[in-house]
């Protein structure tokens, strides 16, 4: 599984221009700030959240962050386990 890892502040381009990503994270936001998206869902590996939930986070209706928070458990124990086979077969495959 590949990652886009970068420090938060805004790291993978997701909010609107002018919204400060500590601003973002601090408003009941389930950001974590680990902020990597894997490149195969586009889920961030951190709050489990794609770019799109992100952007709409700040100015999205309580109703709508309750449906996408609903999704994330899933989401983020589908990313662990994906990538503890991905660890796995990297093992496998180095001591052959």
């Amino acid at each position: 599984m590949a990652l886009v890892s970068k420090p938060c502040a805004d790291p993978i381009g997701a909010l609107p221009e002018g919204v400060d990503c500590g601003v973002v994270c601090s408003m009941n936001s389930p950001c974590n700030q680990t902020c990597r998206l894997d490149q195969q869902t586009g889920y961030c590996e951190g709050c489990g959240r794609n770019v799109a939930e992100i952007q709409e986070w700040p100015n999205a209706l309580e109703t709508r962050k309750q449906q996408i928070l609903s999704a994330l458990p899933a989401r983020l124990e589908s990313l662990t386990a994906s990538r503890l086979v991905d660890e796995l077969n990297s093992t496998l495959a180095s001591r052959t």
